[in-house]
């Protein structure tokens, strides 16, 4: 049986102690890792001009954001590289059939298909979404970052100035 997935404690929404808050503060604090790993861009892994690009779009996004660490190099590459296959596989389909007939040597038709290139498509695009969650790149993760950054800027104000 599998253990549900953590969060990070500013993201929690159950009423915890304060023993409890502490530990995992700690915990979160231990987990915590520089990004120096994204100073340099990594050319070698990435597969090509295209996922360069993604790379330098994003990776300062993300530190902006301080959603990354070194431990997240290969989710960055990795969702880099299916962008720019994804886009590649777009584009070839910009100047091919959706459907492929295969006729016999009578030149009668034996059947439609999809394009191959659709499939190829289709799994690029699931590759990047599963490495859009994984990076931090989806909506509903940004959400959540500008809801904690939120949280600790009132809490800030709170214990500087008081409620109000």
């Amino acid at each position: 049986m599998a253990g549900k997935t953590r969060k990070i404690l500013d993201m929690q929404t159950g009423n915890l102690t304060r023993k409890t808050q502490q530990e995992r503060q700690q915990q979160e604090n231990m987990i915590r890792q520089p990004a120096g790993a994204f100073d340099k861009i990594p050319r070698k892994q990435l597969v090509s001009k295209e996922a360069v690009r993604e790379w330098k779009r994003i990776v300062p996004e993300l530190r902006r954001m301080d959603l990354i660490g070194n431990l997240d190099l290969q989710n960055v590459i990795g969702y880099c590289n299916a962008y720019a296959k994804y886009t590649e596989a777009t584009e070839q389909l910009k100047t091919e059939p959706l459907k492929i007939s295969t006729k016999n040597e009578k030149g009668n038709l034996i059947q439609t298909r999809p394009n191959p290139l659709i499939e190829v498509q289709t799994r690029y695009a699931a590759e990047m979404r599963r490495f859009e969650e994984l990076c931090g790149l989806t909506i509903g993760s940004r959400l959540k970052w500008a809801a904690t950054k939120t949280k600790q800027q009132e809490e800030k104000i709170e214990s500087e100035f008081g409620a109000i």
